[in-house]
């Protein structure tokens, strides 16, 4: 997954004194992804007014801190690029506190302040009267930046795991309570890897956070895929189509752990041409059937296992110095591994294993643990598998009316 973070410029640049009508300025530029994300928001924004309740006033006076912030709130909203508040019956510093809102309208609001390509803010002293004056440059239209929904961190996953589900391109949403150690890619990832069904041909992936730090963050998320969306809507019809045939022909929750392995592998390895591939997709894997790679057969094998009711995780680690993924399955309280990919590679049976006689295998022990694991059936034989059988023949995995390739 490519990885692209925004850059973050010159923010708060106080300028100091300049004339006797501008004694006091500060501006940035900010920078973001192209296209802006939020232009191709499918769903209506969860929030649709400004979280203090402002519009553009009729008549623009200041008179604190706050109200120099929600006024700026309010131009962004309503799509203005400059204006100038009148300052009446004003205690405290003029000049520190507009320098010190700017601050507050980045903690509190980041979705107003990312809106802004640019921004530039000066008190300015005419006779007797003083004016805030505002400058900034848009790309967000009021409608785009309304469009920008506001969730927490655990109710926008939901949403952006819905959106890589219905193969959107972009999406920007502006996420609460933050985690400082979040790594979205990672999070991604590890959903694409535990939904083979629901993403067949994953995108790649660039996220932008802005800003970098703080307690709340817009996010701009691109997905880039490799067909159009009527293409990718009939790839995932066809896999769907192929799971559940699978699933209804083949697999029944009284299986024992080695009958599903090997029903399983009758109707995931195909017989011959079967080549290794980082590039494989869920698609070019279970339908195809020639192109497949260790992180999508594992991906395949615990969907299956977990709908027929098994226990099943997908192991990560190395094999011969290579990233690798294979399976676990626990059967009567004991944890046997196998690996499909390699099974598939070699034309061999696949071989349920202790972990212990996972030789060539190297992985994470503690994230693994071996606790309820105990010895293998007497003789070392595999259970459900006669010793020195041959590999049974795959059964046809054609579907009806179906057109794979």
């Amino acid at each position: 997954m490519r990885r692209i973070l925004p850059l973050l410029l010159a923010l708060l640049a106080l300028s100091g004194c300049r004339s006797a009508l501008y004694s006091d300025e500060y501006s940035y530029v900010n920078e973001h992804l192209a296209p802006y994300a939020v232009r191709e928001t499918t769903e209506a924004a969860a929030v649709t007014e400004t979280e203090t309740g402002l519009s553009a006033p009729a008549v623009k006076t200041v008179s604190n801190l706050y109200q120099i912030r929600d006024r700026i709130v309010a131009m962004v909203l309503a799509g203005e690029e400059s204006g100038s508040f009148l300052v009446q019956d004003y205690t405290g510093s003029l000049e520190d506190d507009t320098r010190e809102m700017f601050g507050r309208l980045l903690k509190d609001y980041p979705k107003y302040n990312y809106a802004m390509d640019s921004f530039d803010c000066s008190v300015s002293h005419v006779q007797n009267e003083s004016f805030v004056n505002v400058n900034m440059k848009l790309h967000l239209s009021p409608q785009e930046l309304r469009a920008i929904e506001s969730r927490s961190f655990q109710s926008a996953l939901k949403r952006i795991y819905r959106a890589l589900g219905e193969q959107v391109n972009a999406l920007t949403i502006q996420i609460s309570s933050f985690p400082e150690d979040a790594d979205l890619y990672a999070l991604l990832d590890d959903y694409i890897l535990h939904h083979p069904g629901e993403i067949v041909d994953p995108p790649g992936i660039t996220i932008g956070v802005y800003p970098d730090r703080g307690d709340t963050r817009v996010v701009e998320l691109h997905f880039v895929y490799d067909f159009d969306s009527d293409t990718l809507s009939r790839r995932k019809s066809v896999v769907e189509t192929f799971f559940n045939w699978v699933y209804s022909n083949h697999l029944n929750p009284e299986q024992s752990a080695s009958e599903l392995v090997e029903a399983l592998y009758n109707n995931l390895v195909p017989p011959a041409d079967y080549t290794d591939s980082e590039e494989a997709t869920v698609y070019t894997q279970v339908v195809g059937q020639k192109l497949g790679s260790s992180r999508t057969m594992a991906s395949v094998v615990e969907y299956f296992c977990t709908r027929n009711g098994a226990d099943c995780e997908i192991v990560v680690g190395q094999r011969e110095g290579r990233t690798w993924y294979w399976n676990r399955i626990r059967s009567e309280g004991r944890w046997y591994m196998f690996d499909l990919h390699a099974a598939a590679l070699s034309g061999e049976l696949p071989v349920l294993r202790p972990a212990s006689e996972m030789d060539g295998y190297s992985w994470d022990e503690q994230r693994y643990p071996e606790l309820e694991e105990s010895i293998p059936p007497q003789g070392g034989e595999n259970p459900g598998f006669r010793s020195g059988a041959e590999v049974p023949e795959a059964e046809s995995t054609e579907v009806p009316n179906v057109e794979y390739h």
